[in-house]
């Protein structure tokens, strides 16, 4: 009886320390996709962001491009 009773908790022991071993797979698969979530989430705000830094300088370009005109006019 005894034997069975520590063979029992031996068991109990072992699956224990198994189950903690995937609690840390999970967390890593975890990490792995809030990683991944984030890098989209920081992917869709910049590219807004681009887009309208290109045509900020766009249209300092053509300020630039009129400014010269104008000044080759009055000459």
């Amino acid at each position: 009886m005894k034997k069975l009773l520590l063979a029992a908790i031996l068991c109990f022991i072992c699956s224990a320390c198994s189950a903690g071993n995937n609690s840390d797979a999970e967390k890593g698969k975890i990490e792995q996709f809030t990683e991944q979530v984030g890098k989209e989430a920081a992917e869709g705000i910049k590219k807004p962001i681009n887009k309208a830094r290109k045509i900020d300088e766009l249209a300092k370009e053509r300020v630039g491009k009129m400014e010269q005109a104008e000044d080759q006019e009055r000459q």
